[in-house]
């Protein structure tokens, strides 16, 4: 039996449609978890807020218990990145020991932690309460894997970088006994450079008195020129293909997890029945938690991968060719298989790179006074009505202190 954990959006139409996936793939598969959390909190969270739905505690409440009717348990995310040190304040202490409280009030079944301190808070003040930990966390060793063991931790979701190591998914499996979990439908770039600040960003935007997530994303951007610029990059990002699972599965993985908490129930019942099922014909992309390329007066530039033509893929991975921790070099596995089954508009890639090259500079002065006119920003074609309100802002607030200065 495969089990799933599966992103939410707090939809009763969400649960129904699961509730009918379960049974009807009720001999193989079955989505036994859901994960969330509000928008904001005084922990938060791995996802900008901006991205997450806008449930209430009152909705919050509503959805557990709609979820446990249905037999599938709820696990509450506090996988921020960084507090700021917070945590290690009497203040931010009783905040964060409040939130728990009421988590428990709730009757969530588990909470997912980014940062060690938690795992030892909640065991010391609610030993009942089961912890896994966040692949935030990035556990990619035994060692590591053994500390949060021992810490108290119930589950770990290993490192995304190694999802197709099965040498070490298979030490660690034989070296602890929690259960283990993997995430299948992320688009990072494999071993990104970004990843830390990245969930940095997320961390502050999404709790209380932190800085937004305003404006724009920038993160995206940068990955997004990296991927248009060696498309061997869609092919290295360490997804998992709905026919791929049971890879997993017999070497002792407990736990897929489908990610996508800003998508609506549509899509995520879309990618839990590919994923219940067990194969797929299609685009592969469709299923992952992916950019999206648009810009104003360009149309969107999509890709396909075409998953049909990847069977036999993960073989290479299986027999332990590949040797990613000492870097691609000359092998050009991935590259080729790019070449195979990925398609994409050459000429407009080609404007889009121009776009996100225009857009990750106009983000150095986003703050401050830039040489290219006070109006350049707030008329940008790359940039989206909330950038340019924004810009027009700082314009304006820049205006204010040289007035009042004067």
């Amino acid at each position: 039996m495969n089990n799933f954990s599966l992103a939410t959006c707090f939809s009763n139409r969400l649960l129904e449609g699961l509730d009918r996936l379960n049974k009807l793939y009720k001999d193989k598969a079955r989505v036994v978890e859901v994960f969330g959390s509000l928008p904001k909190s005084v922990i938060g969270s791995g996802r900008e807020e901006s991205a997450l739905p806008k449930v209430s505690i009152k909705g919050l409440e509503d959805h557990i218990k709609r979820a446990h009717d249905q037999g599938i348990k709820f696990n509450y995310l506090l996988n921020a990145s960084c507090l700021g040190n917070q945590e290690y304040t009497q203040e931010g202490q009783s905040k964060i020991i409040s939130l728990l409280e009421l988590l428990v009030s709730l009757k969530v079944d588990s909470v997912t932690v980014a940062l060690p301190f938690f795992v030892r808070l909640i065991r010391e003040h609610y030993p009942q309460l089961p912890v896994s930990i966040s692949v935030i966390s990035y556990v990619n060793s035994v060692e590591q894997a053994l500390f949060y063991q021992d810490l108290g931790a119930s589950r770990v979701c290993l490192d995304l970088d190694i999802n197709r190591d099965f040498n070490l998914i298979e030490e660690i499996r034989k070296r602890v006994s929690v259960d283990l979990e993997v995430l299948s439908n992320n688009l990072c770039l494999l071993r990104c450079p970004l990843r830390y600040s990245h969930y940095n960003f997320t961390a502050h935007s999404t709790q209380e008195g932190g800085v937004p997530d305003y404006p724009g994303y920038p993160f995206r951007d940068q990955c997004s020129l990296i991927n248009l610029q060696n498309l061997e990059e869609f092919i290295k990002s360490p997804w998992i293909r709905p026919e791929d699972v049971s890879a997993y599965t017999k070497r002792g993985i407990n736990i897929i997890k489908i990610g996508g908490r800003e998508l609506l129930s549509p899509e995520l019942l879309y990618r839990a029945k590919a994923y219940l099922r067990g194969s797929f014909e299609g685009n592969l992309a469709s299923l992952l938690c992916q950019f999206q390329f648009e810009a104003e007066h360009e149309k969107p530039l999509k890709f396909i991968i075409d998953n049909k033509r990847l069977n036999g893929f993960l073989d290479f991975f299986e027999a332990n060719r590949c040797s990613y921790q000492k870097g691609c070099g000359d092998c050009n596995y991935c590259r080729e298989v790019a070449k195979r089954v990925l398609e994409i508009d050459s000429s407009l890639k080609e404007r889009y790179i121009q776009i996100l090259k225009e857009k990750i500079r106009r983000q150095l002065y986003i703050g401050g006074e830039s040489d290219l006119g006070d109006d350049s920003l707030g008329k940008s074609p790359v940039f989206g009505l909330r950038e340019r309100f924004y810009s027009l802002y700082q314009q304006l607030f820049r205006k204010m202190k040289k007035f009042l200065k004067s």
